[in-house]
């Protein structure tokens, strides 16, 4: 599908739209107290972002053993109640 095809439905704009504005750290500051009704906080450490991805990862990891686990439980008792 070529997007040529669909000019006769939507034509193109020609740069009628507006420009996105540059962002700027004072336009940022204000979207943040509006949306969390807190100022910004500066950006997170690499270290710190490791830890926190590394308990993110442990966290998801044992929940996936956990259900693999509870899956090869409910598969053999399954098989036992079936041969039975």
């Amino acid at each position: 599908m070529k997007i040529e095809n669909a000019y006769h439905i939507a034509p193109p704009t020609n740069g009628l739209t507006a420009a996105p504005a540059e962002a700027s750290v004072d336009a940022a500051a204000a979207f943040s107290q509006l949306l969390y009704g807190v100022a910004p906080v500066g950006a997170l450490s690499p270290h710190d972002m490791l830890v926190r991805q590394a308990a993110i990862f442990g966290v998801t990891s044992s929940i996936d053993l956990g259900a693999k686990i509870a899956g090869s439980m409910a598969q053999s008792i399954n098989k036992l109640v079936n041969m039975a």
